[in-house]
């Protein structure tokens, strides 16, 4: 069994049910041992008013995904909910507290490719002003409004500019549909 490193964030290892196995790992080992599956938690952060969603713009040092749009959230950490998980990204990466609003469960992508993880999926309608958020400059170049159908349109056309893949966001796009549709 591998001992977690000290400064790492610390996770629990998923198996292929998206169970826990009862073993942790760090962040570090998660991502470089083959076939270790973990939790991450996104939210779509949703504004009505302008029918956009707040995506963050990656930090161009980021191993991953550099420079591109990505959902707000990240790693569930070992001993932390999936709720718990977005509202502490969100406050963490653009200084947003939204621990007073409602989110919704829209699905959970599943593991494929070079993406290791069951990413769980939020929608928070929540009309924020973009000048209000704070970003965490190690994480972000910045924020963008991107209206939703734009979004939809340009990842289902497997467009490179977002951190989100056609193949594991179409079931949640059909949800999202869903949840807007009861919401108009």
């Amino acid at each position: 069994m591998h001992t977690p490193d000290n400064n790492q964030e610390i996770l629990r290892v998923i198996d292929n049910n998206g169970k826990w196995n009862g073993k942790y790992l760090s962040r570090k080992e998660a991502s470089t041992i083959p076939g270790i599956l973990f939790n991450t938690a996104f939210v779509w952060l949703y504004n009505k008013q302008t029918n956009s969603v707040l995506f963050e713009i990656r930090s161009l040092n980021k191993k991953y995904n550099p420079g591109k749009y990505g959902l707000v959230g990240g790693h569930v950490e070992k001993d932390d909910s999936i709720d718990e998980t977005i509202y502490k990204e969100v406050f963490e990466e653009i200084g947003i507290d939204i621990k007073d609003k409602k989110i919704t469960l829209l699905g959970i992508a599943q593991p494929c490719g070079v993406y290791r993880s069951f990413a769980y999926n939020y929608i928070c309608f929540c009309d924020m002003d973009i000048e209000k958020v704070k970003i965490q400059k190690n994480e972000l170049e910045g924020v963008k409004y991107i209206p939703y159908q734009q979004v939809k349109e340009e990842v289902l056309n497997n467009s490179d500019k977002y951190s989100i893949t056609k193949e594991r966001y179409s079931d949640i796009f059909k949800e999202i549909d869903k949840v807007l549709s009861k919401n108009q």
